[in-house]
């Protein structure tokens, strides 16, 4: 009952058939209890340096379009790891942290419409730059 007053629940998962395959199974299974697939935004985290399937190869098992892709960045997530302080408040212009906040953005897109900051930061102007 919790998910039908979800706005969006992101579907997280790795650019191989295996988590694909998981991920085309829970379309499947939501459309099967009834729920609205449209709130099931795929996510693609690239946890490995090479030998991912393409973005099309995974949309093509997918009924909808991937809504972000996390870009693979050991070096961030590594730093991030040993200093004990997210990658976003270190390094929020990386290539990683656009993509998380880009996503964030993505998903309050209206709220931000609704409610422009008066100043805004280096990274939202960076994200708007490139959302145009």
């Amino acid at each position: 009952a919790a998910l039908t007053h979800c706005q969006h629940i992101l579907l997280m998962l790795a650019p191989e058939k295996g988590s694909v395959a998981a991920a085309k199974y829970i379309f499947q299974l939501m459309h099967q209890l009834k729920y609205d697939t449209h709130h099931l935004l795929p996510v693609v985290n690239h946890i490995f340096g090479h030998g991912a399937l393409s973005d099309k190869a995974i949309e093509d098992e997918l009924p909808g379009k991937i809504t972000a892709t996390i870009p693979h960045d050991s070096p961030t997530f590594v730093e991030a790891i040993n200093s004990g302080v997210p990658f976003v408040e270190t390094n929020p212009l990386s290539e990683v942290g656009l993509a998380i906040a880009k996503l964030a953005y993505t998903l309050s897109l209206d709220i931000v419409k609704e409610n422009p900051p008066e100043a805004p930061s280096i990274l939202l102007k960076e994200i708007q730059k490139r959302s145009a």
